[in-house]
């Protein structure tokens, strides 16, 4: 696991000068299996993803928007693995322990055996290629495959939906494809876009800020997962 510390002070490892920035103002924790958490530490002028302040451990998406106090962050960048570089090669002392001897001894069957061994390397190479290759067709073929039949039978999203849960909370699909949400914490987002994406992803935009969510219809609810959360709707109008 690595952590990432951000804000103005130079001893953090992304330093950002901008006086919106705190001096220590959030973290970036990235896990074994490549999953990153951002962390307000209560920082003065707020941390936010997607428009949104946060004030608890977030993971992020990678469509997500990253916004410390005034300044977009480019978090990506800042969460690749970083590649190792090996440095010279050990001396071998076999080699350096030959006799003068068994260097003048004649090596046909040794010559012989070398190109023999790396015919079948290069054959066994070629072979794996070919398999990576058909592997990488198959699987986008399957994805195509998914993509077009998702596509063919369209999701009934149309309506209004109320959150199970929050009275104050709902979101509204309509058929030219906008798409609002209001809820008692969150502005009404009246210039959003929707659009399903093959058999269980769904797409909303609104200007630059892109957001995936997978849903999934449960009889007459509709489910929505983002960043590990679902949230399960009721449709109240519309279709």
């Amino acid at each position: 696991m690595r952590l990432l510390h951000i804000g103005r002070a130079t001893s953090n490892d992304i330093v950002i000068a901008d006086t919106t920035v705190s001096r220590q103002h959030a973290q970036l924790m990235i896990d074994d299996i490549g999953q990153v958490t951002l962390i307000d530490l209560s920082s003065s002028n707020g941390t936010f993803v997607n428009g949104r302040r946060i004030s608890t451990p977030t993971q992020l998406d990678a469509m997500d928007i990253v916004k410390v106090g005034e300044h977009l962050l480019p978090w990506r960048q800042y969460v690749q693995p970083s590649r190792q570089t090996q440095v010279g090669n050990a001396p071998n002392p076999v080699v350096e322990q030959a006799t003068a001897h068994s260097i003048a001894e004649p090596q046909v069957q040794s010559v012989s055996n070398y190109h023999s061994t790396s015919d079948s390397s290069n054959k066994k190479k070629l072979w794996i290629t070919f398999g990576v290759i058909g592997a990488v067709a198959a699987v986008i073929l399957v994805i195509a495959i998914l993509i077009y039949s998702g596509g063919s039978s369209k999701p009934d999203f149309v309506g209004k939906w109320q959150d199970t849960e929050d009275s104050k909370a709902w979101i509204k699909f309509e058929e030219d494809g906008k798409y609002s949400e209001y809820s008692d914490s969150a502005e009404v987002f009246d210039d959003a876009t929707w659009k399903a994406m093959g058999i269980d992803r769904l797409l909303i935009q609104r200007g630059k800020i892109s957001v995936h969510k997978k849903y999934k219809f449960e009889g007459s609810k509709l489910l929505l997962t983002y960043i590990g959360k679902t949230t399960t709707y009721e449709r109240v109008s519309g279709k």
